[in-house]
């Protein structure tokens, strides 16, 4: 803890110097925590790959605990390996990694679709430039996961609190490594403020969303068959039908913990989308490359609405090679992992309980591994065979984790931004309203291996001016 004190701004670079000093697997101490740092590709992948099984559970932090009912096994990302863990991954899969092609897989596109022109258009009749703002991106993304019901201030305020949330769970605090400092009553009054935030959230979920709609989705169901309506309106009405066509043996407040979950997901899609539009602000010449990309794919397959939809995403490597080098830049780390039996790594013991750090700051941000690493160049991940362009992503590189514990909302994340970038370059000019929030700009999107942005009154702004054509 004392090494990293140093480096309160990016604590991964302090972790990348003893990393230098001592190698790729790193024995530490943490507060009160066990510990091993790892920081080479081939030891994440026994990690995560090889070992799985043995390495699946995740570390108890209290503040974990205080946002998920004080119980952070109602959580899908931060609980232990269970078989129940195993049946709720399961279930989500078919609404957050739907098949390509099958009926969900449309009804998905079509709620993105629908919300991204929805926006564009809106912002085009304004005939005028306009300042979009992270609220703007959390509020698009919110809309895809959930139709905002009657009491739009009740949504505004549950996009926030999420966002909050997720701001939150990104940090990494000293007192997650000391817990005795919670017992002693330090901080108090902001884990009031982190679990009062939380609670707020599963109220409105159980109470705004999935009590005005599920008995009304069940009904549908019986009434009209389970597949008689095309076109879900969003993508909580596909998880309550999910729901109600899969009994489960899990208990309603499981459920609506899941669920909450789930939608929440939207903050993570919002941060990252924002992300990439900064760096569309910030690099011009790459902004150009996605535009003449985005208008040739509508040309090589036109639509009667104008919009790129997900059909595009073939013909578009390098608007898909922006989501990875966002993501690159980001270095948001892997979760930690907590072995359940003594193991080995790399010929290391470790004992039953450590928790293990994934060194991907390094991986990411290393000269070693990039040309060039701290500039945006989404073209290093598109390759070329003839006159074919591909997605190429190095063994190295783990965006979204890897094996039982690998994100399970990767696809939305991609669908969603993809969708939404694609649309936004098309249709607009993207770039810093002034030198100060360049700089500004500048400041946030730097690496700093964490994906959540400033909170939306301090996130910086962009300005979208209309193309004159597409």
């Amino acid at each position: 803890m004392y090494l990293l004190s140093k480096y309160q701004d990016n604590p991964w670079m302090g972790f990348n110097e003893i990393r230098k000093k001592y190698g790729d697997v790193v024995s530490l101490k943490m507060g009160q925590c066990k510990a091993v740092l790892v920081s080479s590709a081939e030891a994440m992948r026994e990690v995560l790959l090889l070992k799985g099984d043995v390495f699946c559970d995740r570390p108890s932090f209290h503040r974990y605990g205080l946002i998920f009912g004080r119980d952070k096994h109602n959580s899908l990302a931060l609980c232990d390996w269970s078989d129940l863990q195993k049946t709720r991954r399961s279930m989500a899969q078919s609404g957050v990694i739907p098949k390509y092609g099958s009926k969900c897989y449309k009804d998905l596109s079509k709620c993105i679709e629908n919300e991204v022109n929805l926006m564009v258009k809106q912002t085009i009749d304004c005939k005028e430039t306009t300042i979009l703002t992270k609220q703007h991106i959390l509020i698009l993304c919110a809309k895809i996961f959930i139709k905002p019901p009657n009491g739009c201030k009740k949504f505004l305020d549950a996009v926030h609190n999420y966002d909050y949330i997720f701001h939150d769970i990104n940090q990494c605090y000293a007192i997650d490594f000391i817990p005795y400092l919670s017992v002693l009553g330090l901080h108090k009054s902001y884990f009031d403020f982190v679990e009062d935030s939380a609670t707020s959230l599963r109220n409105y979920v159980e109470k705004e969303l999935v009590g005005q709609r599920l008995e009304a989705t069940v009904d549908r169901l019986e009434n009209e068959g389970i597949d008689a309506k095309e076109g879900r309106d969003d993508f909580l009405e596909l998880m309550l039908e999910h729901y109600v066509r899969n009994p489960s043996s899990m208990s309603w407040s499981e459920c609506m913990y899941e669920i909450g979950d789930l939608v929440g997901g939207h903050s993570a899609v919002g941060n990252l989308l924002m992300r990439l539009i900064g760096f569309v602000a910030l690099n011009p010449n790459v902004q150009n490359q996605l535009y003449i990309e985005a208008k040739n794919a509508l040309k090589r397959l036109p639509n009667d609405e104008g919009i790129i939809n997900l059909e595009h995403r073939p013909v578009m490597p390098l608007t898909e090679a922006s989501i990875l080098e966002t993501l690159r830049l980001t270095s948001s780390p892997i979760v930690p992992h907590v072995n359940k039996v003594d193991a080995t790594l790399q010929d290391y013991d470790i004992e039953k309980g450590t928790m293990i750090l994934f060194n991907t700051y390094y991986l990411n941000m290393s000269a070693e591994y990039w040309s060039d690493p701290q500039q945006f160049k989404p073209s290093r991940f598109v390759s070329s065979s003839g006159s074919v362009s591909h997605i190429s992503k190095p063994d190295h590189f783990f965006p979204f984790s890897s094996g039982r514990r690998a994100c399970l909302g990767y696809k939305m994340v991609q669908t969603i931004t993809f969708t939404a970038i694609a649309n936004l370059v098309l249709n607009f000019e993207i770039s810093a309203l002034n030198d100060e929030q360049r700089s500004e700009m500048s400041r946030q999107l730097a690496p700093k291996g964490c994906l959540a942005l400033d909170l939306s009154d301090k996130c910086f702004k962009v300005s979208l001016s209309p193309r004159p054509e597409k």
